[in-house]
C-alpha cells in the first residue's frame, strides 16, 4: 500500500477461446492484484431505461501503479473492485 493507493482491486485479463462450433466464448482469468487509488466522479454518471430494462452507470478512475504483470493490460480487460465489475475504457 502506497499513500492514497489503499484499495484492493483484481485485473482481470480477457481470454477468447474456441467453442465446439467454431464461436469464441469470452472469459476473464489470470487475474493480477494490485493496491489503487479509487476515484468517484460527479460526472460521468448516468442512466438510461431500454424498454423495461433500467440501467445506470458510473464513472470511476483507477489509478494503478505499473508493473510488469500489467503490461499487456487493455480495454478489452476488467476491473473488479468491491464486488463490481467494471470495464476499462481508457488507459494512460
Amino acid at each position: 500500500m502506497i499513500g492514497k493507493m489503499d484499495n484492493k482491486v483484481t485485473i482481470q485479463f480477457r481470454q477468447l477461446g474456441t467453442g465446439v462450433y467454431g464461436e469464441r466464448p469470452v472469459s476473464f482469468g489470470a487475474p493480477v492484484v494490485a493496491w489503487a487509488e479509487v476515484q468517484y466522479r460527479n460526472t460521468g454518471s448516468r442512466e438510461s431505461v431500454d424498454g423495461r430494462l433500467e440501467t445506470s452507470s458510473q464513472r470511476v478512475i483507477f489509478l494503478v501503479r505499473y508493473c510488469a504483470d500489467l503490461s499487456s493490460l487493455s480495454t478489452f480487460d476488467r476491473v473488479v473492485y468491491d464486488g463490481e465489475n467494471y470495464d476499462i475504457e481508457n488507459i494512460t
